[in-house]
């Protein structure tokens, strides 16, 4: 590659960078403009739930892997968006 290439290679580089943390930022604004989680209160929610038969025991199950995959969803957004 020519020394030309290789500017405009990093130039292109830089735009992606630039669109990828735009749009991490705008992900992270969506979920602070959505709804407010207390994760601790929907996590205490869930704990007294009823589990005295399968179904309402699979509903809780349901309901904390659910809370769960959120929580670490959210995390990871609000990771990459510190991050850059």
């Amino acid at each position: 590659m020519t020394q030309k290439q290789l500017v405009t290679h990093a130039e292109e580089k830089q735009k992606e960078k630039e669109k990828e943390k735009e749009e991490l930022l705008r992900k992270s604004a969506e979920v602070k403009k959505g709804e407010d989680k207390n994760w601790n209160e929907k996590f205490q929610q869930i704990l007294e739930m009823s589990h005295a038969d399968s179904t309402s025991s699979m509903e809780k199950y349901i309901s904390m892997s659910n809370l769960a995959h959120d929580f670490i969803s959210t995390a990871k957004r609000f990771n990459c968006s510190i991050n850059f």
